[in-house]
């Protein structure tokens, strides 16, 4: 069915769709992710003016859970 070890341009192409489809759905997910901590942590109390980023989820952890 292949070449040498050469995929058809069809398959490849859909690999790349497909890789392409997962970044859009990782970045949407982020995207939820950050809009439900400020939306928790503004609806706590916890929101001291300065946005959370996928890099600090303990810290929007500590704001949710601190009482």
């Amino acid at each position: 069915q292949y070449e040498a070890g050469h995929k058809a341009w069809l398959d490849v192409l859909n690999i790349r769709r497909e890789l392409t489809e997962q970044r859009l759905r990782a970045a949407m997910a982020h995207d939820q992710w950050l809009i439900h901590s400020l939306r928790i942590a503004a609806l706590t109390g916890r929101l001291d003016g300065e946005p959370a980023t996928a890099a600090e989820p303990r810290r929007v952890d500590a704001l949710i859970t601190k009482r």
